[in-house]
């Protein structure tokens, strides 16, 4: 808590409690007299300011991030109330700062929680709808396109019975965070569930053919890793709807990559059969 005499020309501390005193690292005899507005603009650093911190809104509440006497960041609530005398004029300010630090930690681990896949930590299928929207209103701004892309890794239940589900969920992470690092970051890369993910490419690829980008990330994505002390390399498919030719609505796009997806994946599946049908021969 803060107590501020009210001047013509300023409002200066004629008042500091122990625990403000510990929160910004000085001693009372170092903030009496001070103008108390210097703190928040030098030596109490401000990192970033919810509200205004003008002198004619006393009575606000304001939300602020500031470095403590140790230089953590932490959350500040606000509150200031004026005191006045019989007159009616303002003689006193009263300046009231709640840490909720702890408070804000766990507003943002739960929205996090909320938005990304606990095991990739990419976005999840809720963040993935929200993309949709967002990237949706742009194109139509622009009168632009943008690709929806589905992945699905090929014979995933292999690898989780072969190095069991810990394997598994390596390879998944492994998989997310290459496929993530394969395109630009404006764009949005999900995990939807189980081994499939979900892409939206902003006006599709840059001008690059769609099968050029495929193979580009095939072939960063592909690359073995080591699972088990083995080398194992990450095969996938891909599915692939657009907008708007495909359509404008996201379970419509879905539809579409997904229908395509799988189209891909039993051309691939007969011709392994095939293959191994000329070997047997």
């Amino acid at each position: 808590m803060l107590i501020t005499r009210i001047d013509a020309d300023a409002q200066r501390i004629i008042y500091a409690n122990p625990a403000f005193c510990r929160l910004n690292g000085c001693t009372p005899a170092q903030l009496l007299g001070r103008e108390w507005q210097s703190l928040l603009e030098s030596g109490f650093g401000v990192c970033a300011v919810d509200g205004q911190l003008t002198a004619t809104r006393h009575d606000a509440r304001i939300a602020l991030r500031a470095r403590d006497g140790h230089g953590n960041v932490r959350c500040l609530e606000m509150s200031r109330w004026v005191l006045r005398d019989e007159g009616g004029d303002a003689t006193h300010l009263v300046i009231l700062m709640r840490d909720v630090s702890f408070e804000q930690s766990e507003r943002e681990g739960l929205e996090h929680r909320a938005y990304h896949d606990a095991l990739t930590d990419l976005a999840s299928r809720h963040l993935f709808r929200d993309r949709f929207l967002q990237t949706r209103a742009h194109a139509r701004r622009q009168g632009g396109s943008f690709i929806l892309a589905l992945i699905d890794l090929d014979d995933f239940k292999s690898i989780n019975d072969r190095f069991g589900h810990h394997g598994g969920d390596q390879v998944l992470k492994c998989f997310g965070a290459r496929l993530a690092a394969s395109i630009r970051t404006e764009n949005t890369v999900a995990r939807l569930g189980g081994d499939e993910f979900g892409l939206l490419l902003d006006d599709a690829t840059d001008g690059e053919p769609m099968h050029r980008f495929i193979a580009r990330i095939r072939e960063v994505i592909g690359r073995p890793m080591i699972l088990g002390g083995q080398r194992i390399s990450i095969a996938f498919s891909v599915g692939i709807s657009r907008f708007p030719a495909d359509g404008d609505d996201l379970d419509r796009l879905l539809r579409i990559a997904d229908t395509r997806l799988y189209r891909v994946k039993a051309r691939r599946h007969v011709r392994r059969g095939e293959a191994r049908a000329t070997r047997a021969r």
